[in-house]
């Protein structure tokens, strides 16, 4: 399964000073499985689905791009331990001409 974390994102003006004109929206995606060659099928799941996906906030963004590997982690209680990867995502979006 993948537990998905979403982030308001982030304004920025092109240039030091000026109007903010761009908008970086993140989003992380945590991607488990039983153990470590089941999580990174789920990983490899959510790359093939998210390739070259562009989101729609008022206007189209630039394509989903992954940013960020994490590490593959382990937990939970004996008997029922999980293995985890994230996987960091990012699009930008022109907000208005500087």
């Amino acid at each position: 399964y993948v537990c998905v974390y979403g982030a308001p994102g982030r304004v920025s003006p092109q240039r030091y000073g000026a109007a903010s004109t761009d908008l970086r929206w993140t989003v992380s995606l945590v991607c488990v499985g039983a153990d470590l060659p089941g999580a990174l099928l789920v990983a490899d799941r959510v790359r093939d689905a998210l390739l070259d996906v562009r989101l729609t906030m008022g206007r189209a963004t630039s394509p989903l791009r992954e940013t960020v590997t994490g590490p593959a982690l382990t937990d939970g209680p004996e008997g029922d331990r999980r293995t985890s990867v994230t996987l960091g995502y990012a699009a930008h979006v022109h907000l208005k001409e500087s």
